[in-house]
C-alpha cells in the first residue's frame, strides 16, 4: 500500500471538496436533488452525495462525472 505525503493528502482533499461544492451548486441552483443528476451522470445518488460531501471516489466515477459536465456545456 503507498501512502501519500501529508501535504499530497490534503491538496487531494481539497481538490475533492471543491469540485462536490460545485456540484452541489449547479445541482441546487437548478432546483434539482441529487436522484434527478445521478442517473444522468450513471452513478447512484449516494455516491453523488459522497463527491459532493467531499469523499473520495474512484477514477470512473469522476471520468463519468466530467463526460456529463462537459456535455453540459454545449
Amino acid at each position: 500500500m503507498t501512502h501519500e505525503r501529508p501535504s499530497t493528502l490534503r491538496a487531494r482533499i481539497k481538490r475533492q471538496t471543491r469540485l462536490g461544492e460545485m456540484l452541489r451548486l449547479y445541482r441546487t441552483v437548478r432546483g434539482q436533488s441529487l436522484r434527478d443528476i445521478a442517473p444522468q451522470i450513471d452513478i447512484g445518488h449516494a455516491t453523488l452525495m459522497r463527491i459532493e460531501t467531499g469523499q473520495a471516489f474512484d477514477a470512473e466515477t469522476l471520468l463519468k462525472l466530467w463526460a456529463w459536465m462537459l456535455e453540459k456545456e454545449r
